[in-house]
């Protein structure tokens, strides 16, 4: 009778345990619905960037093109005549004004000379017997007329043959740098062949023509961005020196000329290099801009959308500890902004936002107002944020 007692505990037992592990498992297939219903209903995060706006100055420009023109350059053209026995210089040297740049022949031109100074001794002693005779009344005055006359024919021809040697030296006209040569020493050079070109690279300037409308915004000492093909990786400043009085009627511009405000040692600055000259036409400081590619046009009209959050003081308060803790939903909200002066990459914003505001630059082309939004760059934000403070 006990025994009989026992296997029916034991079948009951058996039958309680199985009873709750299968509650459990269906409690179990519940938890699971529940949890994939959550998954599937859960909103889908955006992935953007943004950006606070910063405050710094922005310039409006008058942009054109232009060759580097030197305004002292200067075709050197032989005097003398004959075969060039010395040829000092080669392009791309630098030479100064005075200075030797080739040699011609000049053994006719001495022999010539030597001939002139027999010629005039000769002169100078006849004019002696002619002065003599007179004085003795045995000479008469046209001898001693005709013997000045010869002797002073006689030191003028000596004064064109040493000015012919003289002209044989070929020298620089002006301080600058070879551009061209055109002489090979044993070659014939003859009179009024250029044989050399010189540009000064102190004189170079940036011609530009300012349309009628725009040039009473251009005044002396006013400052351009430039430049040149030939130095990418320079920015150079230039300055206006000089306005020309006068419109050209075909253009209706007004020629104006900039100088370079330093470029010393400089080599890649070239004769007619190719130019890019933004002039600065207006500077507001210290303006409250956007990155331009923020901004959505619509209509003529510009917009960009905005990270926000249900409590907007949370996201001043917030630093990188809690955000780590208590993640932020952010909501795109498109605004319609107000811009003033823009450059290459920003724009200035006159309405729309302030400087708290969270602007997105990135991945906002597929935003609808209302959009859920994760911000992506948050955290380097955030770090930028407190490191401004601390300064």
């Amino acid at each position: 009778m006990k025994r009989r007692f026992d296997s029916l505990i034991l079948v009951f037992s058996i039958i309680t345990i199985t009873s709750l592990l299968q509650n459990c498992s269906l409690n179990k297939k519940v938890d699971a619905n529940d949890d994939a219903k959550v998954e599937t209903t859960k909103p889908i995060a955006f992935p953007v960037e943004a950006v606070f706006p910063t405050k710094r100055d922005i310039s409006k420009y008058f942009e054109t093109t232009t060759r580097i023109s030197a305004e002292r350059k200067v075709d050197v053209i032989s005097k003398g005549i004959g075969i060039c026995e010395e040829l000092l210089v080669e392009e791309g040297d630098y030479v100064k004004e005075g200075q030797v740049l080739a040699k011609l022949d000049t053994s006719e031109v001495q022999t010539q000379i030597l001939q002139t100074r027999v010629n005039i001794e000769k002169c100078k002693a006849a004019l002696e017997i002619a002065e003599n005779s007179l004085k003795e009344g045995i000479g008469s005055k046209v001898e001693r007329d005709n013997a000045r006359f010869a002797l002073d024919a006689a030191e003028a021809t000596l004064k064109i043959q040493q000015l012919q040697l003289k002209n044989q030296t070929i020298i620089a006209p002006i301080n600058g740098i070879i551009t061209r040569k055109n002489i090979q020493k044993g070659v014939l050079v003859s009179t009024g062949m250029p044989v050399f070109s010189i540009v000064d690279p102190d004189s170079y300037v940036l011609p530009i023509n300012i349309p009628e409308r725009e040039i009473s915004r251009v005044y002396i000492d006013q400052k351009a961005e430039v430049v040149v093909d030939s130095c990418p990786s320079e920015n150079f400043i230039a300055s206006v020196f000089r306005i020309s009085p006068t419109i050209e009627p075909s253009t209706g511009t007004i020629k104006t000329t900039l100088h370079f405000d330093k470029i010393e040692n400089n080599t890649c600055i070239k004769d007619s290099a190719f130019a890019r000259v933004k002039l600065i036409m207006e500077v507001h400081p210290e303006a409250l801009v956007i990155p331009k590619d923020a901004v959505l046009e619509e209509s003529g009209r510009k917009y960009i959308f905005i990270a926000q959050t249900k409590d907007e003081n949370n996201l001043q308060e917030l630093d990188l500890n809690s955000l780590k803790n208590n993640p932020i939903q952010f909501t795109a909200q498109k605004i319609e902004i107000q811009v003033g002066l823009e450059d290459s990459y920003y724009y200035e914003v006159l309405q729309g936002i302030d400087k708290n505001t969270l602007v997105i630059t990135l991945g906002q082309m597929n935003l609808k107002p209302g959009s859920i939004i994760e911000v992506t760059s948050l955290e380097k934000i955030l770090q930028s944020e407190k490191s401004t403070s601390s300064t």
